[in-house]
């Protein structure tokens, strides 16, 4: 891929993941947050099911059971993001929510002795400085 694909691409992803920061909080008026977060997950499991019906049928029970305990991570983490949305502003839960953008690097290079680059730290306060605008 291209560094310019990848660029529009990852300014695609930032546009569709804020998008759906304002219609979760638009829906979470009407909805509860399980329920809402019952019909995301389950309309993404029957669209990704039909597009990967053979590698889904070829798993195995430890593939599976991996895949569930991942899936169980991300529902609990989404609805702890639910919950937040729900009780205070969508520009607060979004900018917690993407400081992982820095910390995450940061702790994996203390962890494992990564030297960082100072454009890669750079471009990282750039985006939290962004986010937080």
């Amino acid at each position: 891929m291209a560094h310019m694909q990848a660029s529009v691409l990852m300014v695609l992803v930032v546009l569709a993941r804020s998008i759906a920061y304002l219609f979760s909080k638009t829906l979470l008026g009407e909805v509860a947050p399980l329920c809402l977060l019952a019909l995301r997950f389950g309309l993404a499991f029957a669209l990704l099911a039909i597009m990967f019906r053979k590698q889904l049928l070829a798993a195995s029970r430890a593939e599976l059971a991996r895949g569930l305990g991942l899936g169980g991570l991300l529902a609990a983490l989404m609805f702890c993001e639910m919950l937040a949305l729900k009780i205070t502003d969508t520009t607060v839960v979004s900018f917690i929510e993407n400081t992982a953008v820095v910390l995450v690097p940061l702790a994996a290079a203390a962890l494992f002795g990564v030297k960082l680059r100072a454009s890669w730290c750079a471009a990282r306060l750039w985006h939290l400085v962004a986010w937080r605008c």
